[in-house]
């Protein structure tokens, strides 16, 4: 879930920005809802042009709500969208206006139909003769929307279809509530009518993070629950906790913010500040990693193996592994502590594309029966670099993998690849920046103690993430490398000056800030 605090102030503030001023001047905004990952959200936002007869643009969507506006994604593909409309905004008033007092008559009414392009005396660049930008024109949409109404309990809802789904918006009070699922509408309703519930502003330690969030830096709250994407990350470490990021500008305008645990068993872990290790023999620039120097590797194989939800097929997958692999974790991981997940980033060769990973354990775990484990290795070859000897595997089929292993210092790295592999050796060798060097600052260096770090290396993933377009595109009819360059690109060309994100967490008192996080930038 995403919630924003206030939106009209957000969207200031973001205006206000350098990465705004961009979004602002080149329409990057108006284009980012034309793409067929957003296509959803921008008809949803061209139902709302078309009923109230007002144009989108940032500064008017956020003046829709009067107070925080949350979005919320659920299982099986369920979303929820909940707001408070502003009545002193024309675009608030004409849609509280139209869906407090219109009644519509027929099952399959249409909204307007929007001008050709040629009516409304666009430029080219998509803005019109008075300078107001459009969100949307006639050739931005193939959906046409069906539209009814039934009684919701004592509730007037709407139903409009998308083609084989549908979204579902009812009113309470100045409250706007949208969402593709009649079942998740039910629970929110029911949510709504009473205060002792089970909703996530009653659950344990969510009181302290309202408070923090009435700061006026504070600007967005970000909520990962228990059965969320983020699962299998976070529940090693949150345990049967869910986790609340909340988001604002602090130092040097640049995102910071502070880590929750929400609700579950919370027990102290005031204590639990380490000396960093296990980072430093992981390079600066991993496109990912989560990496722990405290967490055992098998209580996070445990944990992984009772990952319910959406994630279920995940934890049935490692169990199938482990039979068909006959390994067993408890003998092979015994009681070491540290662990690190890391993503190393994507090659292209041969119009494919290899994601290249690695797993870093305690080096009292000695066997590569992992590597043997996920490929089918076949000779075993020992190699040497920056005077550090590793060994690697060829596959017995061939093809891009290249299994290696390392021990380095107190650890051992299995890679998927030689080149992973040297990466991790230069690193523990001082020629290329460790995950260490991003908190040797005063001002982050308190975040570098802390147990648990996921990060993220911003200039790596835009440059993954063209890679997995440019792949995608000799399948696709949404793309080819001349939209990918002309739609998508200047998307990513906004996101370089920035560094990296980092979290880290795992120390603190229940109830309160539990980590830190931030954008940086070098």
């Amino acid at each position: 879930m995403l919630e924003v605090f206030r939106p009209e102030e957000f969207i200031e503030d973001v205006a206000k920005t350098e990465l705004g001023r961009k979004l602002s001047e080149d329409g990057t905004f108006r284009k980012t809802l034309t793409l067929p990952e957003l296509r959803k959200v921008s008809s949803i936002l061209y139902l709302l042009e078309a009923k109230a007869g007002v144009l989108t643009q940032p500064n008017r969507l956020a003046s829709l709500f009067d107070g925080p506006v949350a979005m919320a994604l659920l299982q099986k593909s369920e979303w929820l969208v909940i707001g408070k409309a502003s009545i002193q905004s024309k675009l608030g008033v004409s849609l509280l206006t139209l869906f407090q007092g219109e009644k519509i008559a027929g099952k399959k009414i249409e909204p307007p139909k929007p001008k050709p392009q040629s009516e409304q005396n666009s430029s080219e660049d998509g803005s019109s003769e008075d300078g107001t930008g459009n969100t949307h024109s006639a050739d931005d949409f193939t959906d046409q929307f069906n539209v009814g109404s039934e009684k919701f309990g004592n509730l007037e809802m709407y139903q409009y279809d998308f083609g084989n789904e549908s979204v579902y918006i009812t009113v309470i009070g100045n409250f706007f509530l949208i969402t593709n699922s009649k079942e998740t509408l039910d629970v929110s309703l029911a949510l709504a009518s009473t205060k002792n519930n089970s909703s996530l502003g009653n659950l344990k330690g969510f009181s302290h993070l309202r408070k923090s969030a009435q700061k006026k830096e504070n600007k967005l709250l970000f909520y990962a629950g228990t059965n969320s994407l983020l699962s299998p990350v976070l529940k090693p470490c949150f345990g049967n906790s869910s986790m609340g990021l909340l988001l604002g500008w602090k130092e040097r305008g640049l995102l910071e913010g502070e880590v929750y645990r929400i609700g579950g068993d919370q027990s102290d872990t005031s204590s639990n500040t380490i000396t960093p290790n296990l980072s430093k023999i992981l390079p600066k620039d991993l496109t990912f990693a989560f990496y722990s120097e405290t967490l055992k590797p098998i209580e996070v194989w445990k944990t992984l193996t009772e990952l319910e939800g959406d994630w279920q097929n995940l934890s049935k997958g490692l169990d199938q592994f482990a039979e068909s692999a006959a390994l067993n974790p408890k003998n092979y991981f015994q009681d070491s502590k540290g662990v690190a997940l890391s993503f190393h980033g994507l090659d292209s060769k041969n119009g494919m594309i290899y994601p290249r990973f690695g797993i870093s354990l305690s080096s009292v775990v000695k066997d590569d029966f992992v590597l043997k484990s996920i490929f089918k290795v076949g000779a075993k070859t020992k190699e040497n670099f920056q005077n550090v000897e590793y060994a690697t595997y060829d596959l017995k089929q061939g093809g891009y993998y290249s299994p290696s292993f390392v021990k380095v210092g107190d650890w051992t790295f299995f890679g998927s690849d030689k080149k992973s592999v040297e990466e991790t050796i230069a690193t523990r060798n001082g020629n290329k920046p460790n995950q260490s060097d991003r908190f040797g600052s005063g001002l982050i260096e308190k975040q570098g103690s802390y147990p648990n770090h996921l990060t993220i290396h911003i200039p790596n993933l835009l440059s993954d993430l063209k890679t997995f377009y440019l792949y995608g595109a000799s399948d696709s009819m949404e793309y080819s490398s001349k939209t990918i360059e002309r739609d998508v690109q200047p998307i990513l060309d906004k996101l370089k000056p920035f560094a990296h994100f980092s979290m880290s967490f795992g120390s603190g008192n229940p109830g309160e800030v539990w980590g830190k996080a931030r954008v940086g930038v070098e």
